[in-house]
Order: structure tokens, then sequence, then C-alpha cells
């Protein structure tokens, strides 16, 4: 009987899983559709970006994500788990226990901190496990003053937001975000309520999470951050995805008019 042929070629790496998809999702408020069927994809460990001008639905989406706005239609997919819309039906007990998991893993870190004003940094990181994950307060204070620490703000445990620069505040919030350990990091625009001078030292914290192989979506303006940490730029125009790809692609060789306009508006 003759020998069965074996390969002796390269083996092909599985391709990564799919942690997060989006699936058509579609967002109206009122009679104004701001998402009109849109499709994101995200694997363990990618960075997507999400650009476009104001208004364009990228803060909607992003929110959409974690249903901190309802979607219209469509559903989002975290790690096999799907999470439909409920356009015009009211939520059940069993859809609301679904969120309550799904924000779990997905954590989130808003243009505007969202600090407690009466706690200081400690206590701000800390009330997240503490109070949805049920993790003790003396191990909860120790991840606190962990993530802290990685986030260049272990000197400032005491201290208040008032007494924390606009970039130190949201340190602590990205910090508390990482304190609740989820699977996905979404950003809004974190460095857009940040005077200039104080948006590199958040930027690096995050450079630093992207190094670490943390799967991140992230709703910016700024374009070289985008360049240089990202797997994947998508490009939102009046609701719909005008373009996407590689960031080099994407942001040296738009092919469209409306995202070489809009890049237009940073190189001048």
């Amino acid at each position: 009987m003759a020998e069965r042929e074996t390969s002796v070629g390269p083996s092909l790496s599985p391709s990564p899983k799919t942690l997060l998809e989006v699936r058509n999702l579609r967002k109206s408020f009122g009679s104004l559709e701001v998402l009109k069927g849109v499709n994101v994809k995200a694997a363990k460990g990618d960075i997507v970006t999400l650009i476009g001008s104001s208004g364009s639905g990228k803060s909607t989406l992003i929110r959409c994500i974690n249903f901190l706005e309802e979607p219209s239609a469509g559903e989002i997919v975290l790690d096999g788990q799907v999470f439909p819309a409920l356009g015009e039906h009211r939520r059940t007990r069993k859809h609301n226990a679904d969120l309550i998991a799904l924000r779990r893993k997905v954590g989130m870190v808003f243009q505007s901190f969202n600090l407690w004003p009466h706690r200081n940094a400690l206590e701000n990181v800390m009330e997240g496990p503490v109070q949805a994950l049920g993790v003790p307060r003396k191990d909860a204070r120790e991840r606190a003053h962990s993530y802290l620490e990685k986030v260049g703000l272990g000197d400032r445990t005491d201290h208040y937001p008032s007494q924390l620069s606009g970039g130190q505040q949201q340190r602590v919030a990205i910090a508390r975000a990482l304190a609740m350990e989820p699977e996905i990091l979404l950003f809004d625009e974190p460095t857009s309520a940040l005077d200039p001078e104080l948006v590199g030292e958040v930027l690096r914290v995050m450079q630093g999470l992207a190094s670490e192989g943390r799967t991140m979506i992230i709703v910016t303006h700024e374009m070289q951050f985008a360049l240089e940490v990202s797997s994947e730029v998508v490009f939102l125009s009046k609701g719909n995805i005008e373009e996407r790809g590689a960031p080099s692609d994407i942001l040296r060789s738009p092919k469209s008019e409306a995202l070489a306009s809009f890049l237009q508006r940073y190189r001048s």
C-alpha cells in the first residue's frame, strides 16, 4: 500500500478570533438617522480607530456598542454572545441582565472624565470593582493602586478631581476603566476636552496600553496617534462607513473626496 503523502510546507496560523462584531447597526433620533447600517469587527488585540467630522456618527457608534445609546436596529456580538437592538420593544429583565454582563466586559473612557468630585483618585478607581464586581475593598484598593501607578499617578492617590489637571483626571478615568479588567476598552474622544499641552500625557498612556495588546475601539481626532497605533482606521461620513483599512493606506492615500477633504484640515 502506498504511503500517505505528507505536506512539508509551512502551516498557516489560524485567523484571530473575532472578539467584537457590530452588525448592520442603525440609530435614529426621531426622524434623523445617525447610523445607517454600520459594520465593524475587532479581533483580540486589535485597535480600531474611528475618525470623521463632527456629526458623522462616531460617538453614537461607540456608545451603542455598550448600549449607553439603544441602537434602533442591528446587533452587537461580544465573544460570540449576541446582543440585539430592541428598537421599539421594551427591555426585558433578561435583556437588562445581559447588558450588565456586557458592560462588565467593555470599559468606557469618556470625553469629560465623569469622576466623582467628592471621592479622591483611589476611591474613584475602587468604586467599580467594589460595587459592580463585588471585589473586597482590600483587594480593590490594591488593584486601584496598581492601575494608578500604571497611568503615572501613583503619587496622586489621595488627590480629589478638583486638585488634578484635566490630563490627570483623564488618566484617573483610564485607571478606573482598567480596574474593571474589561476585555475591550472604548475611548470616546478622550483628549478633546484637554488643553493642547495635556494631550500628550494621555496619548502616551494609551500607546502603552496598545503595546500590551489590549483590544481598543477609539474615537479620536489625533491623526498621528491613529497612524501609529491602529490596526484599522474607519472613516465615517453622514452615518456610513466611507472608507476603512490599514492606517497608512487610509491616512496617507485616501480614495474618497470626503476623506481627502477631512484629512486636509489636519495638514493645513
